[in-house]
């Protein structure tokens, strides 16, 4: 019967850990055909969970909602291949809500024929472990620097888990008491003490957010009724005393309890007090390229770094006139690492080239506004200076948005030249002015800079027939990007899909039509490199400050391995040469944005490919009277003694690479039952021999001598009493129950290996019965980590071979050879037969016709031997006996060489025949194991290649 088994890779999780369950599955039906199978899993609704793609031997997969869970239904589809062993991977992660100590115990159905089957055969469990370890910690937020005497300080208390995430904490308070502030120390109530969750989306609880401390006259009270975050962030805002000394260690003390915790826990820490220092960084960002009548954009930014406010604050821009001004925006401030905006109110002044000046304002530090000058500035004008007027920056105060300008470059500016423009700030520091100044180059010369990026979008782990969706593009911050190219080599294990997304943003314009379109063009082996070069031309000049994106997919390549990693080149056609050839795209990595280079390499995007096992197992069987060899469920015809041929094969239908397979064959024998079906009968009336040793290459072959030697059971367990297997193939061939074939051969994904097995019926078999035959096998295999993997053994369904009447026209030659103690013995049926004596059967032109081995009959009887099925015609028999060891007594049968005479047959002949020993018996002969008579100590091996290696005119 089939078999399903479960494998969890852990038995316990958090929140955030996924587990693997990988369900084996053997479809095994010794004596039904499986028309339809599926494999049924009830998922809880506490688990999230995704499955692989569709991959042999599953054809489809399903889901089916209940109502406290979905039932994942991998379907095998109808008219399957029955012999199938595979493996099937499911994520899971337990969502948020689920309580601690839930578990999941995976429990698949397997359905065959649309009938309930089997279930899996052991019970894994997962369970849901959260283990937190929350953590009250606190830090100095701004300055970044140490403070000094009389500044401003801002805290920050952080309630952190380090442990399992998704543990939940209850009435939570935080108390800083202001006792424990040194002298002249006041907590500045104009900063309104907040917190905000820092979590990330997954346990972020956004209610929790702008959660309002209580001031009182001893303390200042931060509380939350619950929380199962990440990290909460409590801001606070303390004013120092100006006595405090520079190098004095200040301490400062919180406490803090909840409901899972019984005793107020006390945090303590400390900072050094330093001197004053005043400084304020800016930054400016610009084109480093443009060219005539290019969209021009400068952005600047402040942070005040020291540990003092700055008063009296200027922020200055000094333009060049080679730019027409048309716009600016005005910037945001927010508190830096608090991320807070900052309500105040400034004005901006202006000068322009024909000395005129002006104010523009009032604006809020809270709203980011765009100002058109051209409503400002006649058309015959142009802006000169632009003036930031704050009252003061505060300690860590930063923009958030920038100050933003933006031109168009004059259409008479001169090539190769440039274009200046001077940035500063200026503040007061005791009485006199300070400046941080920075000038921004931009080159007139028509070059570009190429920044490409390349992402996926699904994820790093895939299988075979899995789609990947890729994210490519170019940020034209530093420069235009005019008609780029776009080029991404996919390596061979990938094939293009398209469904491609374009998307476009321009800073000053809306998307013109058509821009987001460009050409594509697919070029599979691209110069005979085995890879697809996929191309997206644009015939577009983007702005600076522009971007553009492109999402497409590729499938990964059925038998693919290993890891895919590709890298996007981009290449400007307005100044860069086409694509490079692909040798070159290799020599290195040019992640970095490169300026004037044929062409620019992104990041690498990498994937992996999992290992996917999965095998189908087919065993077809061939007698005399069939032309072709025939599937399982249809009955092979022979004569009694008649040929019969098996043939198995073996086929990687998955992506893992097997390392070892082993197939096991009990032969039929009366009272039979499968390999590994241990409690399903075959069915067998009569017993197969083997006819003579079983050779595959790369491979060893061991024999048996019993009808239940050691072997894997369905569940890879070991069965069988007799431990017995043995190399050396036994004397008689009736002694061989059973073979073992293991093969080293590597079997790739996509490759089949075949076995050929030749084997013969007993003499007197009855009409019309059947014997039936089936293998089992155990492949090996590899995983990522190199450790050894089996899947579950598969025995396909038997085949069956019967005895039925020779073809009308045809005559038996049959008899047996016995051991005779005197020259005048006469042949009667109790006389003790010699096994494995070899005969062949040779027609009038020399030819052979068949060969046969005494063997046991139906009945028992030793010694017997049959030609069945033997046209009318003159044929003559060659016993082959070592005359050395034996004289045949029957000269009017055969003579001496053990050639018959010419034998006219016509009818049914009976050629018995009498050896006798020339020497001592025990050195010739060898009491049967069985009981049944004498055979010969020699191998019938031996005798198969003494008679392929004689010439048989000569012996005629």
């Amino acid at each position: 019967m089939s078999v399903v088994k479960t494998t969890l890779n852990v038995d316990s999780v958090n929140y955030e850990e996924i587990f693997t369950c990988a369900i084996d599955v053997s479809l095994n039906s010794l004596d039904e055909e499986i028309s339809s199978a599926y494999i049924k899993l009830f998922i809880p609704d506490f688990i999230e969970f995704s499955t692989s793609a569709v991959q042999k031997p599953i054809r489809e997969i399903k889901q089916e909602k209940t109502t406290d869970g979905t039932n994942v239904i991998f379907d095998f589809g109808t008219n399957i291949d029955e012999g199938v062993a595979t493996q099937i991977e499911i994520t899971g992660q337990f969502k948020l809500e689920t309580a601690p100590n839930e578990i999941y115990m995976p429990n698949p159905e397997l359905y065959t024929n649309d009938t309930f089957s089997t279930r899996a055969i052991n019970q894994s469990i997962v369970t849901l472990k959260i283990e937190p370890n929350f953590q009250l910690s606190r830090k100095i937020v701004l300055p970044e620097i140490n403070p000094a005497a009389g500044g401003e300080v801002y805290f920050c208390v952080s309630l952190e888990n380090l442990g399992d995430l998704g543990a939940e904490l209850k009435n939570i308070v935080i108390r800083i008491p202001a006792s424990t502030l040194s002298e002249g120390f006041k907590i500045d109530e104009t900063y309104t003490p907040a917190g905000f969750d820092e979590s990330s989306s997954t346990f972020k609880d956004i209610s929790q957010d702008g959660n309002i401390a209580t001031i009182t006259n001893t303390e200042l009270i931060f509380k939350l009724s619950s929380y199962k975050g990440q990290k909460y962030n409590f801001f606070y805002k303390i004013i120092l005393s100006k006595n405090l000394v520079e190098g004095e260690q200040i301490p400062s003390v919180a406490y803090w309890i909840c409901d899972e915790r019984h005793e107020e826990d006390m945090e303590v820490n400390s900072f050094t007090i330093s001197e004053p220092v005043y400084n304020a960084e800016i930054s400016s960002y610009g084109p480093l390229y443009t060219i005539k009548n290019e969209l021009f954009n400068y952005a600047h930014n402040v942070t005040n770094t020291g540990n003092q406010i700055l008063y009296d604050v200027y922020i200055k821009a000094e333009l060049d006139d080679a730019i027409n001004y048309t716009n600016i925006t005005t910037g945001t401030f927010q508190l830096m690492g608090i991320k807070e905006l900052l309500e105040a109110e400034y004005y901006i002044d202006f000068t322009t080239t024909n000395e005129l000046s002006g104010r523009l304002g009032p604006f809020s530090t809270k709203v980011n506004e765009k100002v058109d000058l051209s409503k400002v500035i006649s058309s015959n004008d142009n802006l000169s200076t632009l003036t930031w007027d704050l009252a003061a920056l505060g300690v860590g105060v930063e923009t958030k948005a920038s100050f933003e300008i933006n031109g168009v470059v004059k259409d008479n500016i001169e090539l190769n030249s440039r274009i200046l423009n001077h940035f500063e700030i200026n503040w007061s520091e005791n009485g006199e002015d300070q400046v941080k100044s920075k000038n921004v180059i931009t080159e007139v010369d028509n070059l570009c800079v190429l920044a490409p990026i390349a992402s996926r979008l699904t994820k790093y782990k895939v299988i075979p027939g899995e789609t990947i969706r890729y994210k490519i593009g170019a940020n034209c911050f530093w420069s235009r990007l005019k008609n780029p190219i776009l080029a991404m080599f996919l390596p061979n294990q990938l094939t293009y899909v398209g469904d491609e997304v374009f998307t476009y943003s321009d800073y000053f314009t809306e998307t013109p039509e058509g821009v987001a379109n460009p050409k594509i063009e697919v070029l599979e082996n691209f110069n005979n490199t085995d890879q697809t070069l996929v191309k997206f031309i644009y015939d577009y000049d983007f702005n600076q400050r522009a971007a553009f994106d492109i999402e497409f997919s590729a499938k990964v390549d059925i038998g693919a391995i290993g890891e895919i990693e590709t890298q996007l080149m981009l290449n400007s056609r307005d100044n860069i040469g086409e694509v490079g050839e692909f040798d070159d795209i290799f020599e290195g990595n040019l992640a970095e944005p490169s300026i004037n280079t044929p062409y620019v390499l992104s990041n690498f995007v990498s994937n992996n490919i999992e290992l996917f096992a999965s095998v189908n197992f087919d065993t077809k069987i061939k007698g005399e009277f069939d032309k072709e060899f025939i599937d399982e469920f249809e009955i092979a015809k022979t004569p009694e003694a008649g040929n019969v041929e098996y043939i198995t094969r073996i086929s990687n239908i998955g992506n893992a690479n097997f390392t070892s397979i082993e197939i096991v064959d009990i032969l039929p024998y009366v009272g039979d039952k499968g390999v590994v079906q241990i409690n399903t009968p075959r069915g067998s009336e009569f017993a197969v021999y083997t006819v003579n040793d079983v050779v595959v290459d790369n491979s060893t072959v061991m024999y048996s001598e019993t009808l239940n030697p050691h072997r894997f059971g369905d569940n890879l367990q070991l069965i069988g009493k007799d431990n017995n297997w043995q190399t050396k193939l036994p004397t008689e061939a009736t002694n061989v129950k059973a073979f073992k074939i293991s093969s080293n051969t590597i079997l790739k994904p996509n490759e089949t290996i075949e076995f050929k097995i030749y084997a013969t019926t007993p003499s007197g078999v009855p009409l019309n019965s059947i014997a039936y035959n089936s293998f089992a096998a155990k492949m090996e295999y590899e995983d990522e980590e190199g450790n050894k993997q089996f899947l579950l053994p598969v025995e396909p369904p038997k085949t069956g071979v019967q005895i039925v009447q020779s073809e009308e026209g045809t005559i038996r030659l049959s008899g047996r050879i016995w051991l005779a103690t005197a020259e005048n013995e006469k042949y009667d049926i109790n006389k003790t037969g010699i096994n494995d004596v070899g005969i062949v059967l040779f027609n009038e032109n020399g030819n052979v016709f068949a060969t046969y081995f005494t063997t046991d009959n139906f009945d028992g009887q030793t010694g017997v031997y049959t030609f069945s099925n033997v046209p009318i015609g003159k044929y003559k028999m060659k016993i082959y006996i070592d005359t050395s060891d034996y004289v045949i007594l029957a000269q009017d049968t055969v003579n001496q060489n053990g050639v018959t005479p010419s034998l006219d047959a016509t009818e049914d002949l009976e050629i018995n025949i009498a050896l006798k020993v020339r020497k001592k018996i025990d050195s010739v002969l060898t009491a049967n194991a069985n009981a049944r008579g004498m055979i010969r100590n020699v191998l019938y091996s031996q005798i198969l290649t003494q008679m392929k290696m004689e010439n048989i005119m000569e012996m005629i």
